[in-house]
């Protein structure tokens, strides 16, 4: 189901339902959810705050009763009131059975993150969770790791066109470096990660078996961050530590740029190292297994 408000290009079908200024009117919509037993996944598009002022809680009593809804997206929404705030708020009480959630284009800057910390940190099923274009920086990225902390479920973590730099990586390094981290995929591309940042994601992997795929293309990484990878992935400094070596990483850049290595489209000034590119290939092909990591 997807809520937005008219405009002037109406969009139809049995999945559209258009949010318009009646208070009334959004709270049976929210009653109808709240009384759905089969809908799965729902989004909220509500561009330049368009009904925010009808979205009071009471409204939103639906959202925190429904028993189906397993993925949960916010399209342009103002975190900070309105449609995008109570709907967080919302799925931080129903919290049981969200496993995806997306926003894309709802700006969060620093002092708008708490509601959205507060969800995150409760929804112990998520195994998704996309955050794009939505002016990250470094602090609000901080206090967003913490709140993923722990997360088991959690796969994959979209964070790519957002404003995310060295700091922002150290978080996201300790993250990864968790135990009880379940990511299999981070995306970063389109940030501001320079080689500080690259190196700190690098030493966040070499005991770390579940990460495949990190992409930091579109960033500002020479060819000092991108080296950092290719020594966890090959220690050539004794032959236990290449054993060791990290041999779960198969992705470091976008799937463009990884059949076009070397095109300066995708790889500014040929920075990423042809050596890095064959040790990710090898172990995408499974050259080395990691197995059992004891002294050869």
């Amino acid at each position: 189901l997807i809520c937005e408000p008219p405009t002037t290009v109406q969009r139809e079908g049995p999945h559209f339902a258009h949010i318009d200024e009646d208070g009334p009117a959004l709270k049976r919509l929210f009653d109808l959810i709240g009384n759905n037993t089969h809908l799965q996944d729902v989004c909220f598009d509500t561009p330049l705050g368009l009904a925010d002022a009808v979205a009071t809680s009471e409204r939103f009593d639906g959202l925190k009763r429904n028993e189906s809804i397993l993925s949960l997206g916010l399209s342009r929404c103002n975190i900070l009131r309105g449609v995008g705030l109570e709907t967080l708020r919302a799925f931080a009480e129903n919290h049981r059975r969200l496993t995806k959630f997306t926003m894309w284009h709802c700006g969060i800057p620093f002092g708008s993150q708490d509601a959205l910390a507060s969800m995150l940190k409760r929804c112990a099923c998520l195994e998704e969770v996309s955050l794009t274009c939505c002016q990250i920086d470094d602090r609000v990225v901080e206090i967003l790791a913490r709140a993923m902390g722990g997360k088991r479920r959690l796969r994959k973590l979209d964070l790519q066109e957002n404003n995310i730099g060295s700091k922002g990586c150290e978080a996201l390094a300790a993250l990864v470096k968790d135990p009880e981290c379940g990511l299999t995929k981070l995306n970063l591309r389109n940030n501001c990660i320079d080689d500080a940042g690259a190196t700190a994601m690098a030493n966040a992997l070499p005991n770390n078996e579940k990460l495949e795929t990190i992409h930091l293309d579109r960033n500002f990484v020479s060819v000092s961050g991108w080296s950092a990878f290719s020594r966890v992935l090959c220690d050539p400094s004794s032959v236990n530590a290449t054993y060791r070596s990290n041999h779960t990483l198969r992705s470091i850049v976008s799937y463009d740029g990884f059949k076009l290595a070397g095109s300066r489209m995708y790889d500014e000034g040929g920075a990423i190292p042809s050596k890095l590119f064959s040790l990710v290939e090898c172990n995408a092909r499974g050259c080395l297994k990691g197995g059992d990591r004891g002294p050869v």
